[in-house]
């Protein structure tokens, strides 16, 4: 017994002693960035402390080496994120070989269970790098501690969520084939459930810039690693019961050089092949290299963890290779892989592991947070593997063999997801799971993870998805139930929020519960799997009073009500729910204010005597997962004094058909009674609320009812009933079954056609165009055309259209399907139906349906194709159509055209009464020949379905002559006006302000203009020298006669010019008309001070040649008197078009010139040929190249036979002449 007693005096010392040591002090002095490294400068600085590091060490002496089945008596504290100390029972877990740790005897790392919270963990490394660590907690985020300032003295403690983004840009390269294990993908429940911990001898080598990053010595290096490793196995034993130790000989591949170290880039390559020469690959069973480069990694293979040739492949790269996102973000991940586990995000297409089972980006260690942008579900990862890697990673370690099998002695938990069940749609839900272990000092922790795979095909969950993941993953708790969605999503009033999603549409959900029991050093971990049916045709089940701020009577009874929606039949068959109260704004539901009541939408409670402002109430099925909440917090308080007098203001609103809202004016104090029937009910359905406002629901649609309400007061007196107000319910809310196509790549419907439904479309999987309607008599043939669009060659579809006469939501009734297609290539296809006399008036839903290969269903999905829905408006019987179409004209009814020119009809549109647009069936007459002048005339008619023929309408088009300019002109050339006798036939403009004048000698201003003409005696000129008559800006214009340049192949004008005086003389320009001075155009211009002499022009009037053209110098003063411009000299020279060459043994050449008029013509065309020649062959084209004259002529041809129109003209006998284009009007 004294010995007993002494030794546990001398445990109780040595607690005692390691409890009093605090190494810890709260720093508040101001924070600087000055002796910060890049990895410090990113943490955050909310909890600084200063550490004894010194005091800690000579207090870890002490530290026994970890044993499974002896705890340490040894007690260090350590601060949390909230700035208090907690106390953990701590050993020595040695990252390093035995032999490692005797050359680096500062490098050490530990493992610590938490004195007051076993759950609590801690792993922590110190060196001469000071101290890392690792805190993980059920329930709480993880927690680290990291050197805050060079000196080693300052530590920041933090939760990741308290620190900003810092992974941003890192990239896992690892391909999904990369498996180079003998396993495959299992992701069926396998656990650490065999109480064995595994060691794995790793090799860690280090590039030289890594080395330097952490200060340049193999030592620094080897402390580094130390760290990582130390987090990195605190989540492994905690999820695997792996552990790795670094191999004896680890500093032989710490490289401090980047000059001289094997690593250029091909990491993956050269780390095997420096491993397999360096370490030799029977002397570890993982390899991994550790980079300062860019941010990414890739672990060379998955599942190769003892794979010769393949296990020393892995790398992990950051330009910051330290801290919490490195080690647990990006090396614990790449070795995840290496272990054998595959990405679990869905934020990036499939990689067809079956273990996508993350909405987004995903928030375990094998998803990607916080580096996928907008599908980031969190900027970090949390510390812990999902469910489906634990199940890869388990399943592929027991299948090797390279690693030491300690056995813990540690029992495995048992899990109990309870049964499965089927709930309603849009319904939240809460899963319960129970789990138990023989290990009476393990405390469990719980995660529910859904386990459905969706290859990637939508990252966001979605209410109307039938596969895929619908539901994030949480980190481990203490409560073996989860609420989906989150409490918070629910208490808002919904059922989704961006990472959870509530089926809305029928599907199931598989879950896994796993269970963890946290043994410090190798835990172990096991699961059991259920599913949740959501039916289709039930719910939302939904809370629907009290739903909102209301305050309430302690001590009254009140009305709960529901909407059943259901929920007692359709597999769900919860005959019964339970009605519990939250006091703490929906967090906790302790209170039970009925239970196995039916589940007939409402019942009666007392208001019990708990007084306060944030209070719930939920109705869930008994024994069973479903369930709703009020949307908003109401209030309980104490009863007040009470008047039953009859309420006022009573008001029925929120009418649907299966309820509606009646609410009245508060009476102090009291509480309500509250009556309402069908009119022609002989009794009433009674209630009880303590509100103003009551949901009467389970209500019958399109039915007349009535309601009263009276005053309750306490102490049982009660008011008369008020006036009866009626009501009467809407139409059935209609709900049609899902259709969709699972492939638009090759085919859809572009466009369908009933009445006035003419809607085309771009492919869609289901397209909802019940915005779009038409109406259809009971009797009438109706006719549909559907045209099917194909990307690419053309397919065999099958179509088929549904409508649903009794208007029932179903498409399966006899008739419904009204018109369908075998499949063919036809394209558009057309069908005729019949609508029913018998069939239900009003608004309903038509299905139109395109699939391949095959007659589609009116429900689920096809393959290849697309659905569209549109409503069809049923009315009474046919009626007999004898009204005709209206037609309208579009655009002008009499159009003017020149010969030549574009036509494009606009056409008409047609209305009919009965039928609608009609346009596309217009018949139009008639055709206009824009190369042929004269009247034309379109008629336009149409006739409805019912064959009555619109009052046609025309349109007259009449084709003109093309307008060649002047004529009657001067077709002479050479031609030439020196001005000597008068201004020949050239005119003053009435248009200007000054009047050219002819000259004989100098001009009579000093210093400008010329002193004689060029050519003969006089020139002419614009006097400018009189003020606000000759300048500034006045404008002289001289007009040429016409000039017909037909029948030319080129002309040139030439001309005498003479610009002196001052700079600011003004502008003279040559112009030229083609439509007789309506516009002009400058094809020559001048301005300033020229000098003192006649200057030459020449300009060509090729671009004229077959025009009739006009001529005009337009003269505009500058801003000086000494401006006198003058011209002389004129002349157009031209070559003939008909000129010919005719060419004899290549000795002689004759110029024979050809030539025509009048242009244009009416009756007859006369010729100008050269002398000596008599009679010539001649052929006339029309502009199709045709001949259609051909004959010998003298000098004329009668062309009145031919049509107006534009006529090419060819001497045959000389076949190198120009051809003669002519008008024949």
């Amino acid at each position: 017994m004294k010995n007993k007693l002494f030794l546990a005096m001398c445990m109780a010392s040595t607690i005692l002693f390691s409890q009093n040591s605090n190494f810890w002090k709260q720093d508040n002095s101001q924070r600087s960035n000055a002796s910060k490294s890049a990895l410090e400068k990113k943490l955050p600085d909310k909890e600084i402390y200063n550490l004894d590091l010194k005091g800690l060490k000579k207090a870890l002496v002490k530290a026994p080496k970890r044993n499974f089945n002896k705890k340490s008596t040894l007690i260090i504290s350590f601060p949390n994120s909230e700035g208090r100390l907690e106390r953990y029972y701590v050993s020595e877990a040695s990252v390093l070989h035995p032999d490692l740790a005797k050359k680096f005897p500062n490098i050490k790392s530990y493992s610590g269970t938490g004195v007051d919270n076993p759950l609590e963990k801690i792993r922590f490394s110190i060196s001469p790098k000071g101290l890392q660590s690792i805190r993980l907690v059920a329930d709480k985020p993880a927690v680290f501690i990291e050197p805050y300032s060079k000196d080693l003295k300052k530590y920041t403690i933090y939760k990741r969520l308290d620190k900003p983004k810092d992974v941003e840009g890192f990239k896992c390269d690892v391909k999904p084939g990369d498996r180079k294990s003998r396993k495959g993908t299992n992701t069926s429940e396998k656990n650490a459930d065999d109480g064995m911990l595994r060691t794995y001898r790793l090799a860690i080598s280090t590039t030289g810039e890594y080395t330097a990053y952490h200060g340049g010595s193999k030592a620094q290096a080897l402390a580094a690693m130390n760290a990582t490793m130390t987090r990195v196995n605190a989540i492994y034993e905690s999820d695997f019961n792996v552990t790795m130790v670094l191999i004896a000989n680890t500093d032989a591949v710490i490289y401090t050089d980047a000059a001289t170290d094997p690593y250029t880039g091909s990491f993956n390559s050269q780390l095997q092949a420096t491993l397999t020469s360096v370490i030799g690959e029977a002397n570890y069973d993982i390899g991994h290299l550790f980079a300062k480069a860019g941010n990414n990694g890739n672990a060379g293979c998955i599942g190769c963890v003892c794979v010769d040739g393949n296990k020393g492949s892995g790398f992990t790269s950051h330009t910051i290779p330290a801290g919490d996102a490195f080690d647990v973000d990006f090396v614990a991940h790449e070795m995840g892989h290496q272990f054998g586990g595959n990405h679990t995000w869905t934020h990036g297409g499939n990689e067809g592991k079956n273990v996508q089972m993350e909405p987004g980006s995903g928030t375990t260690i094998m998803g990607y947070a916080g580096i996928t942008g907008a599908t980031d579900v969190q900027p970090h990862s949390d510390p812990y593997f999902h469910a489906a890697t634990i199940a890869q990673v388990t399943d592929y370690i027991k299948s090797t063999s390279c690693q030491t099998n300690t056995p813990t002695g540690n029992t495995t938990p048992v899990a109990n997801a309870g049964s499965d069940y089927t709930i309603p749609k849009g319904t939240s839900f809460v899963l319960n799971g129970v789990g138990t272990d023989a290990d009476a000092a393990d405390i469990l922790t719980y995660s529910w993870e859904q386990m459905d795979e969706n290859g990637a095909s939508s990252t966001y969950p979605s209410t109307t998805a039938t596969s895929g993941v619908a539901f994030r993953s949480y980190s481990p708790t203490t409560n073996p139930s989860r609420y989906f969605p989150r409490l918070e999503t629910i208490k808002s009033g919904n059922t989704s929020w961006k990472w959870e999603a509530v089926p809305s549409v029928a599907r199931v959900l598989n879950f896994r519960l796993s269970v963890r029991d946290n043994r410090v050093g190798g835990g172990s971990n096991n699961s059991d799997d259920m599913k949740v049916t959501v039916n289709g045709s039930a719910g939302p089940f939904v809370v629907n009073s009290p739903n909102s701020n209301v305050t309430l009577s302690s001590g009254v009874t009140e009305t709960v009500a529901w909407s059943v929606a259901g929920t007692t039949g359709n597999g769900i068959n919860a005959a019964t729910v339970d009605i519990l109260l939250s006091t703490d704004g929906g967090d906790t539901y302790p209170i039970t204010l009925a239970s196995n009541v039916t589940n007939d939408g409402s019942h009666n409670v007392i208001i019990p005597n708990v007084l306060g402002t944030e209070n719930r109430i939920m109705v869930k099925g008994s024994n069973h997962i479903f369930f709703d909440i009020s949307n908003a917090n109401f209030t309980i308080s104490s009863p007040q004094s009470c008047t039953a007098v009859v309420p006022t203001g009573l008001l029925v609103g929120n009418v649907s058909d299966i309820g509606a809202i009646a609410s009245w004016n508060e009476v102090l104090g009291a509480a309500y009674q509250i009556e309402y029937k069908k009119i022609t009910d002989s009794s009433w359905s009674s209630s009880n609320t303590s509100g103003t406002s009551f949901v009467m629901a389970n209500l019958e649609a399109t039915t007349n009812y009535e309601v009263r309400v009276k005053a309750v007061c306490s102490d049982g007196n009660m008011s008369d009933f008020t006036s009866i107000v009626d009501f009467t319910t809407t139409e059935v809310q209609i709900t049609y079954c899902d259709a969709k196509s699972t492939n638009i790549n090759d085919e859809f419907i572009g466009s369908v056609k009933l009445n006035t439904i003419d809607n085309t479309s771009s492919g869609q999987f289901y397209s909802d165009f019940t915005s779009i309607s038409t109406t259809v008599a009971r009797g009438a043939v109706q006719e549909i055309t559907i045209t099917p669009t194909w990307t690419g060659g053309s397919y065999n579809e099958g179509y088929a259209v549904w409508i649903d006469y009794n208007k029932n939501g179903s498409f399966s009734d006899t008739g419904e399907l009204v018109w369908s297609k075998s499949q063919s290539k036809d394209t558009p296809v057309v069908g005729n139906f019949t609508v029913p006399t018998t069939a239900v008036l009003g608004d309903t839903r038509m299905r139109v349906a395109m699939q391949y290969d095959a007659i589609p269903s009116p429900c689920g999905d096809l393959n290849y194709g697309e659905v569209e829905d549109y409503t069809v408006n049923i009315t009474g019987d046919a009626i007999v159509d004898t009204e005709v179409p209206v037609l309208t004209l579009l655009g002008d009814s009499v159009v003017s055209l020149n010969i030549g020119d574009a036509y494009t009809d606009l056409g008409a549109s047609a209305l009919d009464n009965i039928d609608g647009d009609i346009s596309g069936n217009i018949v139009t007459t008639g055709a206009v020949d824009v190369n042929a002048a004269g009247t034309y005339t379109l008629t336009y008619n149409v006739s409805d379905a019912a064959d009555n023929v619109a009052v046609s309408i025309i349109r007259t088009v009449n084709v003109n002559e093309v307008f060649t300019g002047c004529v009657n002109g001067i077709n002479s050339y050479p031609y030439a006006e020196s001005f000597d006798n008068s201004f020949g036939l050239w005119t003053q403009s009435s248009n200007d302000d000054v009047n050219w004048r002819r000259k004989k000698g100098a001009t009579p201003s000093g210093g400008t203009g010329p002193t004689s003409a060029t050519d003969g005696a006089r020139y002419i000129y614009v006097e400018a020298s009189v003020r606000k008559t000759g300048y500034p800006n006045k404008k002289a214009i001289l007009n040429s006669p016409c000039y017909d340049l037909s029948g030319l192949s080129s002309a040139t004008i030439s001309f005498q010019y003479h610009m002196y005086g001052a700079d600011d003389m003004g502008t003279i320009a040559l112009e030229i008309s083609e439509d007789n001075g309506v516009s002009w155009n400058s094809i020559w211009n001048q301005s300033g001070n020229k000098g003192n002499s006649w200057l030459s022009a020449s300009i060509s009037l090729n671009d004229y040649v077959e025009k009739g053209v006009q001529l005009r110098f337009n003269r505009v003063t500058g801003g000086s008197w000494k401006a006198d411009i003058a011209i002389d000299k004129f002349e157009i020279t031209a070559v003939n078009t008909a000129s010919i060459v005719s060419r004899e043994n290549e000795k002689n050449e004759e110029v024979i010139r050809f030539s025509v008029y009048p242009n244009p013509v009416s009756n007859q065309i006369n010729i100008i040929k050269p002398v000596g020649l008599k009679t010539v062959n001649y052929g006339i084209y029309n502009s199709l190249g045709q001949e259609v004259k051909k004959g010998k002529t003298f000098n004329s041809i009668d062309v009145s036979d031919l049509q107006s129109s534009i006529y090419t003209i060819i001497f045959k006998e000389y076949k190198s002449a120009k051809s003669i284009r002519f008008i024949k009007k």
